[in-house]
Parts: structure tokens; C-alpha cells; sequence
């Protein structure tokens, strides 16, 4: 046997040696690699658990009282608000205009019969019907049916 064929051999049993030692080398990475992984995946599920708060332990009846009570406490507070603003508009109003008859707001306008001179007193519809009554009933269709002269009708004076 010659000497090449003994080197090509020893190189191969060599290069099959080193192949192995990297097989076995790649198989015990990966296997802590694994490891690694499941170590984390336990770390990250432990701090999820402690984020996430235990169930409430109060009954529903209890949690729907403190619900009506506090929604109550904000609809009274909300009406007292609005009391307070309609006041202030009130009263703001209340200064910038005042009564237009020159009275305070609790003073009662009542007219004295000394107001009433200038007027023509009012007088009923059916009122001329008693000073013709002893008219033909052709009169007084006729009456009725022919408008008065305009200066029987009298307005009151405008203010």
C-alpha cells in the first residue's frame, strides 16, 4: 500500500471525528437553548399572573348600592349647580331690567279710578238692542245688516 491512499484515509477519519464532536456540540447547545426558552416562557407566565388582580370578593348587591349611592350623590350635586346658576341668571336679569311699571317686583299694580277718566265707558253688543226695541222687525234687520257710522264706534286712547 502506498502512502497516499493511508493519508487520504487518516484525513477522512479525522474530518469524520471533527464532524461528529460538531454534531454533538450543535445537539448540546440546542438542548440548553431549549432550556433557556422554557425557563423564560415560566419567568414571563409568573409576571403575568402577579399583574392580574385576584377576583373581587364583594357581592353584587354591595357594589350596585355604592353604584346608586355615588350616582345619586353626583345628580344632586349637578342640580345644585343648576339651582346656583338660575339664581345668578335671575338675579343678574333682575338687575339689568327693571320693572317696567317702576315698581318693585312685590309690589301689586292696581289703577285708581282717577286712571279711567279719559276713556269712553265700554258698552255691550246687545246694549243697543234695548233702545230699539219698540222698532218694526224690518228696521231692525236692517240694523243689523248696515254697518253704524264710524263715529258711533270710539277706541280707547293707545298709551
Amino acid at each position: 500500500m502506498s502512502a497516499m491512499p493511508i493519508a487520504l484515509l487518516v484525513t477522512t477519519a479525522a474530518t469524520g471525528a471533527v464532524g461528529v464532536a460538531v454534531l454533538r456540540s450543535i445537539l448540546v447547545l440546542r438542548r440548553q437553548v431549549a432550556a433557556l426558552h422554557a425557563a423564560l416562557d415560566e419567568s414571563r407566565a409568573a409576571a403575568t399572573h402577579a399583574h392580574v388582580p385576584s377576583a373581587r370578593t364583594a357581592g353584587t348587591e354591595e357594589i350596585r348600592t355604592a353604584v346608586a349611592e355615588a350616582l345619586a350623590e353626583e345628580r344632586e350635586r349637578e342640580l345644585a349647580e343648576a339651582r346656583a346658576f338660575w339664581a345668578a341668571q335671575e338675579a343678574r336679569d333682575a338687575s339689568d331690567h327693571p320693572s317696567l311699571l317702576g315698581l318693585a317686583d312685590s309690589e301689586l299694580f292696581l289703577p285708581r279710578q282717577a286712571d279711567f277718566a279719559g276713556l269712553e265707558p265700554v258698552t255691550e253688543p246687545g246694549a243697543d238692542t234695548e233702545e230699539h226695541s219698540g222698532d218694526s222687525p224690518e228696521l231692525a234687520a236692517a240694523r243689523r245688516r248696515h254697518p253704524r257710522t264710524p263715529t258711533s264706534y270710539r277706541t280707547p286712547r293707545r298709551w
